[in-house]
């Protein structure tokens, strides 16, 4: 898998487009002159052309968004970050302009709007929005049948939430581009950012808005009553406020909270919960009554957790698949065993050793002569504990089941291994006579090749694909909230669970001798390599789909390797595959879905701060913005030009703030947290 994160990103104010949405014409004369040209026909020719540029503005193509930030749907705490939309095409807010006569300023704004406020979404025909948007004229191009989804809202509420002048619009709208190592460029790609942030416990929804023409004078002409204007793009999330009681929550409520109530609230304790409201009522049924106003804000001060990447991503407890223990089980439990119930055939149950194909270091047991024709053949006897060892039984019968589930690849083995039967005993019924013909034509007694679909098969099963996540995991306790766990594949597992797939269609012993010369085909790939790997549970997988996950066989950076296999297991836990060692993991975000945010303010309490970036980007001696100045602070909508004009002076720059600069210094860092293996 190809690496294409940039080295780095440049920020550039703007891409002006060649030409502008319009109708142009082009005039073309000629006049000849000399000798014997002219008399009543005249020498001057002309012609004359007229053509239209088109442009979106009744809605954005999908393909045209990259990217949203927040994502769609998100229910992680962003109420510390300014929404964001990635447009494809570098030269899209400039296509327009909110100021007809300053090109330079973008038509496109976000505004984030908060469930409860006073706004209507209506979807309106084309020849009906000239009376519902003031101004608006069809442009040649534009289908009859065409729609428009438009935004109502009061006019105090868009005079609060949009930009005020287009000074502050240019500010929110700039051009990225990646750069490799090699200073080859990449794709630009424009950028809009919002100036509000959102609002904890409340569903948000940002609207991609069309300003064209509604800054005459560089300021925003809202008109009176209602204001409406063209939605190209919406999405939602929700900031839900997430509580749960820690030893330090704890400690801060015993000045305000009776001893008693909180020894009730012991089993509460390290359990998070989302929604206040369902905090709320889980400590008051273990209270026996709804929690006392006298100490109800506290509760909810000190147990509320604010978790952004950086936090989350730090917060990550590494480690290995196994379980701590003592004694006599210590060295199976810290090789990757688990005792789990195993009912034999005469209907006992007791317990038996097992471990996945997941295993914390290289395995050391004894390889097991394979194929085999069932899997008893696979059990073992571990004469410390006096228990016996499923591990390689459960994969050759978990491989035998896979293989049986898929028709395609059970019937295609099937047929393949009928005809490589075939052919053999077709060799071996020949008269002698023909052996010199056969030593001659060594190619006419190679087995037929392993057909597609079954090569395939194997090759995804030697991955883990479509293994039953319990298998993988046998036990919860293995991969904990908020955690990340090295591992390597066995390859005594593996090779189990291929033969078990490869056993379809051996019935007798003479089929096991037929099949040992084929055993190399189903065999663990990844043998002689080795396969590597992580598991992560955590919000970040969910939160953040683009994490750049990279591996590295040694301690420090030099040998980076993209995941052989990488699969979303479920809405929080992520695998990654690597051929080889893995020794050392960089979790971060690609330079591509970086968002725009503040950090909490250390010196003024419910308010926020910008630790400010140099000219390279690094924050290391550079100062702070605390507090950042709000416009409406009611509506958490900041004052962006105010907040820009703060940063001027504080780097000394001499020249005007820009978008690009902007861009720079509101840029949350390249979180990256490195993860090292040790054992």
């Amino acid at each position: 898998m190809a690496d294409d994160t940039p080295a780095q990103l440049e920020f550039l104010q703007f891409h002006l487009p060649s030409l502008t949405p319009g109708t142009y014409s082009v005039e073309v004369q000629q006049t000849l002159t000399g000798p014997g040209i002219g008399g009543s026909t005249g020498n001057t020719f002309g012609a004359a052309l007229s053509f239209t540029v088109a442009g979106e503005r009744l809605l954005l193509p999908p393909t045209d968004i990259q990217a949203v930030f927040p994502p769609e749907g998100s229910l992680l705490d962003h109420n510390n970050v300014l929404p964001h939309l990635v447009l494809g095409r570098s030269t899209a807010p400039w296509e327009r302009h909110a100021d007809p006569a300053d090109p330079e300023s973008p038509w496109l704004a976000l505004v984030l709007l908060e469930e409860g406020e006073n706004f209507a979404t209506q979807t309106y025909p084309l020849d009906k929005l000239p009376g519902v948007l003031p101004g608006f004229v069809a442009e040649p191009g534009e289908a009859a049948d065409a729609q428009a989804t438009v935004l109502t809202l009061n006019d105090g509420l868009a005079q609060t939430l949009l930009p005020a002048t287009t000074a502050e619009l240019k500010l929110l709208t700039h051009v990225r581009r990646g750069k490799d190592e090699k200073g080859v460029l990449g794709e630009e790609l424009a950028v809009v950012i919002g100036s509000r942030l959102p609002a904890k416990g409340v569903r948000s929804t940002v609207h991609l808005v069309a300003l064209e023409g509604r800054y005459p004078g560089g300021q925003f002409d809202a008109g009176s009553g209602q204001v409406a204007l063209l939605s190209l793009k919406s999405w939602s999330f929700s900031c839900l406020r997430r509580f749960m009681l820690t030893s330090k929550a704890i400690s801060e409520l015993q000045a305000t909270v009776p001893a008693a109530d909180l020894a009730l609230l012991q089993p509460l304790l390290d359990t998070e919960v989302t929604g206040q409201e369902a905090f709320l009522t889980q400590v008051g049924q273990l209270l026996g009554h709804e929690v006392p106003a006298s100490y109800r804000a506290d509760l909810l001060k000190y147990a509320e957790q604010s978790k952004t990447f950086r936090e989350l991503v730090h917060a990550l407890q590494p480690g290995t698949l196994r379980l701590p223990g003592r004694g006599v089980a210590e060295n199976l439990l810290g090789a990757g065993f688990l005792p789990l119930a195993h009912q034999f055939r005469d209907g006992q149950q007791l317990v038996s050793w097992y471990h996945g194909p997941l295993i914390p270091a290289t395995s050391t047991a004894a390889d097991a002569p394979q194929p085999v024709r069932a899997a008893d053949a696979l059990l073992r006897y571990h004469p410390s504990t006096g228990l016996l060892d499923v591990s390689y039984a459960a994969a050759w019968e978990l491989g035998r089941l896979l293989g049986l589930s898929s028709k395609a690849f059970s019937v295609a083995l099937y047929n393949w291994k009928r005809s490589v039967a075939q052919q053999q005993l077709v060799l071996q019924n020949e008269p002698l006579h023909a052996a010199p013909l056969l030593l001659t034509a060594a190619p006419a007694t190679a087995p037929p090749p392993v057909p597609p679909v079954v090569s395939k098969w194997f090759a995804d099963i030697s991955l883990l694909v479509d293994l039953p996540f319990g298998y993988l995991v046998p036990d919860e306790s293995l991969l904990p909230v908020e955690s990340l766990r090295f591992f390597q594949v066995d390859a005594l597992w593996m090779d189990a669970l291929l033969d078990g797939a490869a056993s379809l269609g051996r019935i007798i012993g003479q089929d096991v001798q037929h099949e040992q010369a084929l055993n190399a085909d189903f065999r663990f790939p990844y043998r002689e390599k080795g396969l590597s790997g992580v598991l992560i549970r955590s919000e970040i997988v969910a939160g953040w789909p683009d994490l750049v996950v990279l591996g590295h066989a040694g301690n420090d950076a030099s040998t980076p390797q993209q995941p052989l296999r990488r699969a979303l297991l479920s809405k929080n836990v992520l695998l990654c595959l690597f051929e080889g060692p893995l020794q050392t993991l960089d979790v971060q975000l690609k330079p591509e879905t970086m968002h725009f945010g503040l950090d909490d303010s250390t010196t003024h309490e419910g308010a926020y701060s910008k630790l400010l970036r140099g000219p390279k980007g690094s924050t290391t001696g550079q100062p702070t913005v605390d507090p950042v100045p709000w416009r409406a602070e009611d509506h958490r909508v900041l004052d962006i030009s105010n907040l820009a004009n703060q940063i001027q002076q504080l780097q000394t720059r001499t020249t005007a703030p820009d978008s690009a600069w902007f861009a720079l210094e509101m840029i949350e860092g390249s979180v990256k947290a490195r993860f090292h293996r040790t054992i």
